[in-house]
């Protein structure tokens, strides 16, 4: 299902500030820098609303996205599957900024994979995948992420401590313009 997504970044006031400075896996960036370019749903949330399907009503959701936050655009994430495409149109007034793993649900729950596991992650196997973010912190390919599902699906069928509570998936993530 295609969803708005209404969150706000992690904010150094954050009750788990500290824990993401100490688990912070890159070597040449510090949490806060990370935070900052990451552009995935990982941070305190705001809302989760349902993308409209028919298009029409598609171009009408991105208006009212625009013109009710206009300073305040990365607040705003949309995430589109393979199921359910968008328009044309809806890509002109988007940009795409990569592929985020993980559970984005009202729900069933919120959670990054990306942000988690790989950048502030324990597991060497899921944190090698940091060399293949973009600049997004997220990754490029659609395939990359169907890669990185697998194996994360196969740790946690051999019990490593991965988040498992439910089933993640691909998103591909798009910022207004």
């Amino acid at each position: 299902m295609n969803q708005i997504v209404l969150v706000q970044p992690y904010s150094l006031d954050s009750n788990c500030w500290s824990k993401l400075q100490k688990r912070c896996t890159d070597d040449h960036l510090s949490a806060e820098e990370v935070v900052n370019l990451y552009q995935g749903f990982e941070g305190e949330l705001i809302d989760i609303l349902p993308f409209p399907e028919d298009p029409s009503e598609q171009s009408k959701a991105i208006e009212n996205l625009k013109s009710s936050n206009p300073s305040n655009h990365k607040n705003v994430i949309l995430l589109f599957d393979e199921t359910h495409p968008v328009s044309d149109e809806i890509k002109s007034d988007t940009r795409f900024v990569g592929y985020e793993v993980g559970i984005c649900d009202q729900d069933n729950g919120f959670y990054s994979s990306i942000f988690n596991e790989i950048l502030f992650g324990k597991i060497h196997s899921l944190i090698s995948y940091k060399s293949k973010l973009n600049r997004h912190l997220l990754f490029e390919k659609n395939d990359i992420a169907e890669e990185y599902l697998k194996l994360h699906q196969t740790l946690a069928d051999q019990g490593e401590d991965v988040e498992s509570y439910y089933q993640m998936s691909i998103y591909a993530v798009h910022k207004l313009k």
